[in-house]
Parts: structure tokens; C-alpha cells; sequence
């Protein structure tokens, strides 16, 4: 008996992760995913790898390419018309996605894994959300409640953190970023402000791609590859993270963390003038816990002195962090019945 089809997309690391779980064997899963999402079980029909672009300086030059990926997974959903298509974070690309299958007859069920932040910018993509999706599953538990006219499953953020006993001896982790406009603007200013607190330093390396350019500029740190970051997290005295769900990560590990946050004068410009970007925090486990408990060094304020001095307050007076104590619901299982309903 032929199996129905489900068509998934993730562009990014981070989304391969969290599609792997969603992989079932009730379907026959097809698309775009990294190692994680093919181990399980996807059949990829389009590279992984073209998508993985971020920054307008990287943006721009692969734009064609990435448009043309657009339409022809676009072309290739409605001609083998999937019963679902499965979208996972990469929100630009997804929301155009969704927009263009419905105009192009597309009548399949389309959920959303992870909310765009439309609580940050760009709120006006809530319609577009609304008109577009079938399901959303939300990661963060105030998420649910911008919605009116979209169901809603808040599954919870898919970190699990055991129960083990924190091994912290010495140490300073840095988490520069998974992307190399991020680890130009980042490393240099968490490196300084590591040095001076004289602990061996451990640098984080989000994808191997990324391994070369930050063994060049930190002479002497180890680095620790991204599927080791949560027993870096587990024994180091503090860290320094880029802003991205890394603080997320080190919250729910307990592990005393200072936010540094470095733009380019032009992204700063469209930040604060453009998209009007104005939030208490930017972190997500500031915005989480709704107050503080990772401090925020972001874009002009960046001296590497007080950062330094501040991860010192931190580690001898950490702040605990819990994630929402509503109830969470299972993503695959979540996704299995929407597809499920009429």
C-alpha cells in the first residue's frame, strides 16, 4: 500500500534538529533537511546546504539561488501534492513558501513548527500566518496567546536537561554564533572580556564550517564541537552567548551567563529605525523569565572590562531559571493529529 506523502523543510541546523523527531514511518517524509532529519528517515530532494545563509552580506549574493530553490520546491509540492507540508523556523523563507502554495491552489495542510517572532517585528505577519497555516507549534509558552484565529499547540522548547549533578570546575565557554557575520562581529568582544578572568576558555563551534575562521582568531582556546555544547554548558564556571536560543540552552543548564550582542551600524539602523525593534530583553531566556537573569550588552554598550566584571557578580550570585510550568504536548504527536483533522 503506497504511503501518503509528507513534505518537510528545514534550512538551518538548528531546524534539522527539531524535524528529526517529527520523521515518522506513517508517511513517506520527503524534502529539505540537514543529517538529522535524513538519519531518520527523510528522503532530501533539494541540498541542505543552499540555505544556510544569513546577513544581508550573505544574503544578497545567494538570493537567486535561494529564489530559485523557492519555486522549484514550490512546483514540485503542487505537482505531487503532498498531504501536509511541514515547515520548520527559517520564517522568511517559510512564510513566502506558504503564501505562494496557497495562490497556487495548494489545499494540503501546512503547520508551522516554531512561531516567528512577531512579538519582536513585523507583527503584521500575524495575518499572513492566519491565512496561511493550518497549525502552528509553538516553543514559547507566551506564543500561544497572539492567536486567535490559528490553532495553537505549545509543545515546549525540545531541550531535555537530565537530572545530573553539574559538574562545574574551571572555565569560561564562549558562544559566538552559528554564523560567520555573527562570529566576526561577536568573538573578539567575548575573547576580551574571557581573558581577563583568567580561566581556560572554551569556544563553542556551532558548524564545522566555522571551525577555521575561529581557530584563526583565538589562538589558544579549545574549541568544542556543537554536539558537545550542552557538557561544555554542564561544567563550565560561566559563559558569553550570542543572543539565539544558545541562552535558552544555558538557562535551562543553569549556567551563569553574560548576552553580548554586536550589529553592523547598517543592521543596527534597520533594528532600531526600520523594523522598530524595542523590546525589555532580547534574549530568549530574559523573555521567557521575564526579568534578567542573563545580562544584556547589546550593539554600543560593550566594554569588555564591565562585561568581564559583570559574568564575575554573575557566577558568585547565579540566578535560577525555570521554563513555564504549563503543560506541553509531544510536536509529533501534535503534528500527527492536525494532519489528522478534517
Amino acid at each position: 500500500m503506497t504511503k501518503s506523502k509528507l513534505f518537510f523543510f528545514a534550512g538551518e541546523p538548528s531546524g534539522d534538529l527539531l524535524g528529526a523527531p517529527l520523521i515518522t514511518s506513517d508517511y513517506d517524509c520527503v524534502g529539505v533537511g540537514g543529517p538529522a532529519m535524513q538519519k531518520a528517515g527523510l528522503e532530501p530532494l533539494f541540498d541542505f546546504e543552499d540555505f544556510q545563509v544569513m546577513g544581508f552580506s550573505a544574503v544578497l549574493p545567494a538570493l537567486p539561488r535561494i529564489v530559485k530553490r523557492l519555486y522549484e520546491i514550490k512546483n514540485w509540492i503542487i505537482k505531487n501534492k503532498p498531504c501536509g507540508v511541514i515547515l520548520i523556523d527559517y520564517a522568511e523563507f517559510n512564510l513566502l513558501l506558504a503564501d505562494k502554495l496557497r495562490k497556487a491552489g495548494y489545499r494540503g495542510k501546512i503547520i508551522q513548527y516554531v512561531c516567528p517572532s512577531i512579538w519582536a517585528w513585523r507583527k503584521n505577519r500575524k495575518k499572513l500566518l492566519e491565512k496561511n497555516l493550518n497549525h502552528l507549534l509553538a516553543i514559547l509558552p507566551f506564543e500561544k496567546k497572539l492567536f486567535q484565529k490559528l490553532p495553537v499547540s505549545y509543545v515546549g522548547h525540545p531541550l531535555k536537561v537530565e537530572t545530573l549533578p553539574m559538574k562545574r570546575s574551571s572555565g569560561i565557554a564562549l558562544f559566538p554564533g552559528s554564523r560567520k557575520e555573527q562570529v566576526l562581529q561577536n568573538l573578539p568582544i567575548q575573547l576580551e572580556a574571557a581573558r581577563l578572568l583568567g580561566e581556560p576558555i572554551y569556544i563553542s563551534v556551532a558548524r564545522p564550517k566555522l571551525h577555521k575562521l575561529i581557530e584563526e582568531r583565538a589562538p589558544g582556546c579549545i574549541l568544542v564541537p556543537s554536539e558537545e555544547r550542552y557538557d561544555l554548558m554542564r561544567r563550565v564556571k560561566g559563559a558569553f552567548a550570542t543572543c539565539g536560543t544558545v541562552t535558552l540552552e544555558l538557562g535551562l543548564h543553569q549556567t551563569p551567563c553574560v548576552v553580548t550582542y554586536k550589529l553592523s551600524s547598517f543592521h543596527y539602523f534597520l533594528a532600531r529605525h526600520i523594523f522598530k525593534i524595542r523590546l525589555p530583553y532580547y534574549s530568549l531566556v530574559n523573555l521567557i523569565a521575564d526579568r534578567e537573569l542573563c545580562p544584556e550588552f547589546i550593539h554600543k554598550k560593550l566594554d569588555t572590562q564591565e562585561i568581564a566584571c559583570t559574568l564575575t557578580r554573575v557566577m558568585k550570585n547565579p540566578l535560577r531559571f525555570a521554563m513555564d510550568e504549563m503543560e506541553t504536548k509531544n510536536p509529533k504527536m501534535e503534528m500527527l493529529h492536525a494532519l489528522s483533522l478534517p
